[in-house]
């Protein structure tokens, strides 16, 4: 009887951990998230492009980039914009890496 009791307790933890594990997730996506606006500020990146209804017209909106796009093709765009379209007007990221690492982080979780 004590082991099934046990097994029963185990269960519910690890459910309710499942069910409500975004709890845990979400300071950091938050976090992310508040952190890459402040950075697509300081770098005005809304001057050209429109990210979640906000900014210009003159690059492609933003707002789902991540269902187009992989970070690994995010990162090397901002890196080395020319290299992938070589009429484009976009300067290359001049911030830092871990400024660069949370934006493709960012930009690939717009979805």
């Amino acid at each position: 009887m004590t082991l099934l009791r046990t097994r029963g307790c185990l269960a519910l933890i690890l459910l309710s951990f499942i069910f409500h594990a975004d709890p845990f997730v979400r300071p950091a996506l938050a976090e992310t998230e508040n952190t890459a606006e402040a950075i697509i500020e300081k770098r005005k990146c809304r001057r050209c492009h429109t990210i979640l209804g906000e900014g210009g017209a003159v690059g492609p909106d933003l707002s789902v980039v991540g269902t187009r796009r992989d970070a690994e093709f995010i990162k090397k765009k901002l890196l080395h914009p020319k290299s992938l379209q070589p009429q484009s007007p976009m300067p290359p990221f001049r911030g830092t890496e871990s400024e660069l690492e949370t934006l493709v982080a960012y930009l690939s979780s717009l979805k």
